[in-house]
């Protein structure tokens, strides 16, 4: 029967293990120097050599004839049992399925007794955090204090789901992600031995679709020969083969519809979508494709050279970077973030289609529209002399008060290079002057200097910002925004009022925690964007609390019964 690549090229001594030098050192240190410990774990992501570790370290402590280096020799009647399966002193346990106290109470009946043809009774326990709770408290005392010829090694993908004390208890290795370059040094020696011939395009592109899982790998080069012509001696592996093989072939789609997003072609883009919908197209599956897509657009647009980030042929790479340069990185983030939220969406809701034709138009059309903001210029330093006091409201005076009733256009220093002394000096204002004399000489200047309708019109929003009168259902609408934006700052604002007064929102709201939660970064910066979308300026915000007036109180039946009996 036919092995799987990954079981034939299993290593056998620790030197083989690619890509963990930092654990193999450590543990032939250990083997030489006679300082094994009794428990230890293996943690790390799937594929990088946990269980291979696991089993060349337990036919170590038992071999008859180590190597110097302390690598078992594997020739010995001990390492081959122990490799054919026949030695019952190392046993190697599923987690997963023998998760129960039970299974941890046969364990320690088990270990009680010495081993009958090894050295150490040596148990390799996988996915040791599939273990219950009560499991993990019936194995934490045969941890603590096992039998001296027991030996336990751990094997983990998630170490964050074992407890402290078992941690606390083991010496602990951690299996890094093997480089793609280790994986593809790997890769030529198993394709060599098998007589393929594997081009270094075709290595690396295996390698990073692995993301450092060496198995990964060695199973994709399996189904590489596969689509090849299956025979496997005399094969050659490309870069073609192995995008067929992987199922990376054809992403054409992703290109044509980023060139769309790319236009501002929504009916493009919805065409596209429909017949990619027609073909059975699993609307999650593309959003999570578009997604990563960006991802990649973002990555070239940041970096100089992302080859070693990005999964795909060199000829998708090439066309890339040339729809990385079509989106700013903005833009890219932008995307990403949209996609982000749809793909979390279509999760708990049946319209897929529908989320992903909305994503769809909202990225195909230009920024959302946000309210102009308003020249930021204060009335004092941008005044304009054509414009009478008269146009200041009284209730908002565009500048500080500073005693005196000259207004601040007239008070500001000259803007105007082309005005002749005479007048700068007729528009000094004498400490004594009265306000008849100001406004006289005010009105000789606009004589002076007629000003036009459209100079006026110009000129009135630098001086009074449309941001001052906010519209009247202002409110409603920055309420809408908070919902759509941040789900959890909208049921406090339930039933507030707010009212602007220059450049401060006050809002009135009855809920108790609104001023400690609006007072967070993300819950501030989410209000005060909104409140600047409505109003068109940056406007801040004040909670006064439950400011409605107190209701009259209700007489007390008591002091009544007093007035009626003792009058």
């Amino acid at each position: 029967m036919y092995r799987v690549l990954y079981r034939q090229y299993r290593p056998q001594r620790f030197a083989e293990l690619a890509g963990q030098k930092h654990v193999t050192d450590a543990l032939s240190a250990e083997l030489t120097g006679g300082r094994l410990a009794h428990a230890y774990l293996f943690t790390g992501s799937r594929g990088t050599g946990k269980t291979s570790c696991a089993k060349i370290l337990s036919r170590a402590v038992n071999c008859e004839n180590p190597l110097p280096n302390g690598d078992p020799c594997n020739e010995c009647d001990c390492c081959r049992g122990i490799l054919d399966g026949t030695i019952l002193d190392v046993a190697e346990i599923d987690a997963a399925s023998n998760n129960g106290v039970d299974n941890i109470r046969e364990l320690k009946e088990e270990a009680d007794f010495p081993p009958v043809r090894a050295k150490h009774r040596v148990y390799i326990i996988d996915e040791v955090h599939m273990l219950s709770i009560g499991a993990f408290n019936a194995f934490l005392k045969l941890l603590e204090e096992p039998p001296e010829h027991v030996i336990f090694i751990l094997a983990t993908t998630e170490v964050h789901k074992i407890p402290a004390t078992i941690l606390s208890r083991c010496q602990r290795f951690d299996f890094r992600r093997i480089l793609p370059e280790e994986i593809a040094a790997r890769l030529h020696e198993v394709a060599a031995a098998e007589k393929v011939s594997l081009t270094q395009e075709a290595a690396l592109l295996i390698a990073r679709i692995a993301d450092g899982a060496l198995r990964d790998a060695l199973s994709l080069l399996d189904s590489a020969i596969s689509a090849a012509d299956g025979t496997g001696a005399g094969t050659t592996i490309d870069e073609e083969t192995v995008s067929r093989a992987a199922g990376v072939a054809d992403r054409s789609y992703l290109f044509t519809l980023t060139d769309c997003i790319a236009a501002k072609d929504t009916a493009g883009a919805l065409r596209l979508l429909h017949t990619l919908y027609s073909g059975a197209c699993d609307m999650e599956r593309l959003c999570s494709e578009l997604l990563f897509h960006f991802r990649h657009l973002m990555l070239t647009g940041t970096l100089k050279d992302a080859r070693d980030l990005v999964v795909c042929t060199q000829g998708e790479y090439d066309e890339i970077k040339r729809q990385g340069e079509l989106f700013p990185l903005p833009a890219s983030i932008r995307a990403i973030r949209e996609l982000e939220q749809t793909l979390n969406a279509m999760k708990y809701d049946s319209g897929k289609r529908l989320l992903m034709e909305l994503v769809l138009i909202k990225l195909t059309q230009a920024e959302e529209s946000a309210p102009p903001a308003a020249p930021k210029t204060s009335a004092p330093t941008q005044g304009k002399r054509a414009v009478k006091p008269a146009d200041f409201t009284p209730s908002k005076p565009p500048a500080k008060d500073d005693g005196n009733d000259t207004p601040a256009a007239i008070e500001s220093p000259p803007v105007e290079p082309e005005k002749d002394g005479a007048e700068l000096d007729s528009l000094a204002p004498a400490a004594d002057t009265a306000a008849d004399e100001k406004a006289q000489s005010h009105d000789d200047e606009i004589a002076e200097k007629p000003v036009g309708p459209a100079e006026q019109e110009a000129a009135a929003p630098a001086v009074k910002p449309s941001a001052f009168t906010a519209p009247e259902d202002f409110w409603p609408q920055v309420l809408e925004l908070v919902g759509q934006n941040n789900p959890a700052l909208a049921p406090l604002l339930k039933g507030s009022s707010a009212r602007i007064e220059g450049k401060t929102c006050f809002i009135q709201a009855a809920h108790p925690a609104l001023p400690l939660l609006a007072a967070t970064p993300i819950n501030s910066a989410c209000l005060e964007s909104a409140l600047e979308k409505v109003c068109g300026r940056a406007v801040k915000f004040n909670i006064d609390g439950d400011s409605a007036p107190p209701s009259a109180a209700e007489p007390d039946p008591l002091d009544e019964l007093e007035e009626n009996l003792f009058g």
